[in-house]
């Protein structure tokens, strides 16, 4: 296991801050909680229906159809470059496959996306994708935590190539250009891993320049979560988002928290939309493999928007002391990482959260344990 480095300057800042996030870490001896929402599947603690969070939106797939907030995503027949870090959605959604309407599916109160082998070309895959870009996108002039709970495609040792994810993106019309304002990575998962990264992705030459080179100024800030029965189980993959930072959370337990200062540029205030998916190949997961089990569902139960009540209780300091800061490849002390194309290069672990048998109280800013998955 890969412990983080970090010095004093970040608690310093963090003492420093005037906050009122209602997040707090695991504690030593405490269990997770179970609870079902509306005759729904049972989940672990949400992030989203915490004291002092109000609902603002959501969608429980309970309908015939997508609702109104949502488009598939589709892929055009000549895609160009799925291996390139920035590009379309219909790219960057799908990489190595092609995303269809018909992979993307209501059943059962889930949205389902299946990635599938074509049966007359195995070198050929499909998948689904949808997003809410165009149609529904959220601000940060108050704090909103986005939850989004799943169980994700693959099996250990028979998903090469397989990378589902959900994700934001600006909302202001250069986000399949450049990265000029971000990108909020709640969760990604390559290969069947059980490893469930959060990433915030950004351009150290934003705001003073526009579409810059990628290769010079790219950055990122990673943690990783390791998952047990992620394939078997729903877990629920959560930002919160504000003006001064984006925190990450699994089953509502902080796994990454990015003060806007610790990236040494201010965060984008464009509002963001969400992309659901699960590409296929490209640079980072790789191409199937003959093992590589076919086919394999995205299953979504629920998508929830909160917004911070003007009551919400403040966040302790010794809570704030405890929350995982995301490492980035500066860190790791190699200036090839920090600026490679490559997202795979970019991604190196910070903070864990590991699912493990017993409770152990955390060192501040490295390892936090959660029991294995309750049945």
């Amino acid at each position: 296991m890969i412990y983080p480095e970090f010095s004093i300057a970040p608690i310093v800042f963090m003492l420093s801050v005037s906050t009122t996030l209602s997040l707090r870490p695991l504690e030593a001896g405490e269990s997770l909680d179970w609870h079902s929402f509306r005759g729904k599947t049972q989940h672990r603690r949400s992030f989203c229906s915490e004291a002092g969070w109000n609902h603002e939106w959501g969608d429980e797939f309970s309908e015939e159809k997508l609702g109104n907030s949502w488009a598939p995503v589709t892929s055009a027949d000549s895609q160009g470059d799925h291996s390139a870090p920035v590009s379309g959605i219909g790219i960057t959604a799908c990489r190595t496959a092609r995303c269809r309407p018909e992979n993307v599916r209501l059943e059962n109160g889930k949205l389902i996306l299946l990635s599938e082998r074509d049966p007359q070309n195995a070198s050929k895959y499909y998948t689904g994708a949808v997003t809410t870009r165009g149609l529904k996108n959220w601000k940060d002039d108050k704090p909103y935590r986005m939850c989004v709970s799943a169980k994700l495609p693959g099996m250990k040792g028979a998903s090469r190539g397989i990378w589902p994810a959900h994700w934001m993106l600006p909302d202001n019309g250069l986000s399949e250009k450049c990265l000029d304002e971000g990108e909020v990575d709640i969760m990604e998962m390559v290969n069947g891993d059980g490893g469930a990264y959060s990433t915030y992705h950004y351009m150290q030459s934003w705001p003073n320049l526009t579409c810059a080179d990628f290769n010079t100024y790219h950055k990122s800030r990673s943690s990783l979560t390791q998952l047990h029965d992620w394939d078997n189980d729903y877990h629920e993959y959560a930002i919160e988002r504000s003006k001064d930072h984006i925190t990450y959370a699994i089953d509502g337990r902080v796994v990454h928290h990015l003060p806007s200062e610790q990236l040494k540029i201010p965060l984008s205030h464009s509002p963001f939309y969400l992309i659901l998916n699960t590409a296929v190949g490209g640079a980072w997961a790789g191409e199937p493999s003959a093992d590589t089990i076919f086919p394999t569902e995205h299953m979504i139960d629920y998508v929830r928007v909160a917004r911070r009540s003007e009551d919400a209780p403040k966040l302790d300091i010794t809570s704030l002391l405890s929350m995982p800061l995301g490492r980035s490849a500066d860190d790791i002390g190699s200036a090839d990482l920090a600026k490679s194309a490559s997202w795979a290069d970019t991604w190196r672990t910070s903070s864990f959260l590991e699912a493990g048998e017993t409770l152990e109280p955390p060192p501040p800013l490295s390892i936090v344990r959660l029991p294995r998955s309750l049945s």
